[in-house]
């Protein structure tokens, strides 16, 4: 039990130092609702798209710089192909997300994020995911 204890003891500075010490960028309202706006002008009348899931990059100023399509479920007429593009240019412009935290440093700092949007019958729903 006291190797245990000694262990536990040594080994908790170094875990320490492994510890995230940044928060992660979180999508915003203005991010959310700028979309949901925007979506249903510009989406074809035969949408089959369910799903599009992106992965991309939040700079410290809150901007997305990369939105890349990760997974999508539905789509493949020429029109939904011109509305993924349409709708990608939409979110690089889109208002900025609270970006990243590094607690360490105390400064807003790049990280990665993923967010899916869903599209259901002229509802638009944007989530955030883990």
């Amino acid at each position: 039990m006291k190797l245990l204890k000694l262990t536990f003891l040594l080994l908790l500075p170094i875990t320490s130092l492994f510890a995230q010490s940044k928060t992660a960028p979180v999508i915003t309202d203005a991010f959310s609702d700028s979309l949901k706006v925007q979506i249903p002008r510009i989406a074809p009348t035969e949408l089959s798209i369910k799903k599009i899931t992106y992965v991309g990059n939040i700079a410290a100023d809150g901007k997305v710089m990369k939105a890349l399509i990760m997974r999508q479920e539905g789509g493949g007429s020429e029109a939904e192909a011109k509305f993924v593009v349409t709708l990608r240019a939409l979110i690089l412009a889109a208002p900025a997300w609270k970006p990243a935290f590094d607690t360490a440093s105390n400064t807003a700092v790049e990280d990665e994020v993923k967010f899916t949007i869903e599209l259901k019958k002229g509802d638009v729903k944007i989530k955030q995911d883990k």
